[in-house]
């Protein structure tokens, strides 16, 4: 006798819910991913005025701390990037402020590393074995090259034929003088690209520098 009225209330129940899903995904799908973006791009255009490690950490931890459920990844990404353009001009004198911006870096990326997946997880990887290596060039301080070699090795791992961890590694075994290691990835290298002589000339100069008793010859 009620089912006129029991569909009417269902209909409303059903109404209700739509509404309130509708305002979740344009807050959490618009709103939040918006605001997280125009407050990254204020953060960057004002990248010329800060004048300290402490004053880029405030800057950007004001995109980097509004929630949202897409954009926390690209954002930290494309801070890293342009923080490693930065620090590639920098000479050793400055490596102490390197160190500052890779940790603050190391800290944006830590919960979205942690995760070990996405399309763009290689892309974090030699970003930050990229960041490391720098940043050991500047400071010699051994941790850096450690961290630079796990990240690319890690890189290396999941994509084996990927040039950016190859030539990575090949930069990583070099500076610790690694003659199979050097070797091996020379290979490797020149396996998949025949034609660059860039590495063949490298690899050559190392084994000679190091006076390598392998009669091994560079794939012509």
């Amino acid at each position: 006798m009620n089912q006129p009225q029991d569909n009417k209330t269902a209909r409303q129940i059903i109404a209700v819910l739509a509404s309130v899903f509708l305002v979740w995904l344009i807050y959490f799908g618009s709103y939040l991913p918006r605001q997280k973006s125009k407050a990254f791009i204020v953060s960057l255009q004002s990248m010329g005025q800060l004048r300290s490690v402490e004053e880029v950490q405030q800057s950007f931890d004001i995109p980097f701390s509004i929630a949202s459920p897409i954009g926390q990844e690209e954002a930290v990404r494309h801070f890293s990037s342009v923080i490693l353009s930065t620090i590639q001009r920098f000479g050793p004198e400055q490596a102490s402020t390197s160190m500052q911006l890779a940790n603050y870096v190391t800290e944006s990326f830590q919960p979205i590393m942690q995760r070990e997946r996405g399309m763009s997880f290689n892309q974090n990887l030699y970003v930050l074995g990229s960041l490391n290596e720098v940043i050991f060039i500047q400071s010699k301080d051994p941790k850096y090259l450690l961290e630079a070699k796990a990240y690319y090795l890690k890189g290396h791992e999941l994509s084996p034929n990927r040039p950016q961890f190859l030539y990575g590694l090949f930069d990583i075994y070099r500076i610790e003088k690694n003659i199979p290691k050097v070797i091996e990835v020379s290979d490797q290298i020149l396996a998949l690209w025949p034609n660059d002589e860039k590495t063949k000339t490298l690899t050559e100069a190392f084994l000679a520098q190091n006076k390598a008793t392998s009669t091994k010859k560079i794939t012509p």
